[in-house]
C-alpha cells in the first residue's frame, strides 16, 4: 500500500507541474499554508458529500435528514438545523434536491 500512496503523490506532483509549468516550490510564490487550508476545506466538502451519498444509498427513513438522521417536518431531505448550517452554493445544490 505504501507504494500506491507514493504513486498517488507522484501523480499529484506531475499534475502540479503540468498545471503550473514548473516544480520549484521555493519560487512558486503561493502561500502554502493558505493553499493547504483551502484544500482541507475542499476535502471536507468532498467527504461530506460522499457521506451524504452513502446515507442516501442506505435508504434512510422517509422524512429524515440525510445529514444527521433527525426527523424533518416536511418532504425536505434536510432538517431545519442542517439546512441552516449548509451554505447555499454550488457544492450543495444537489443536497437539497429531491431524492
Amino acid at each position: 500500500m505504501n507504494k500506491e500512496i507514493l504513486n498517488l503523490i507522484e501523480e499529484r506532483l506531475d499534475e502540479g507541474k503540468r498545471k503550473y509549468g514548473h516544480e520549484n516550490v521555493e519560487t512558486d510564490g503561493r502561500n502554502f499554508i493558505t493553499e493547504a487550508l483551502e484544500e482541507i476545506l475542499d476535502c471536507c466538502v468532498y467527504v461530506a458529500a460522499k457521506l451524504i451519498e452513502i446515507r442516501r444509498e442506505m435508504s434512510p427513513l422517509p422524512n429524515h435528514c440525510i445529514v444527521c438522521d433527525k426527523p424533518t417536518m416536511n418532504e425536505s431531505s434536510l432538517c431545519e438545523i442542517c439546512a441552516n448550517a449548509i451554505p447555499e452554493d454550488d457544492y450543495y445544490k444537489d443536497i437539497k434536491g429531491d431524492r
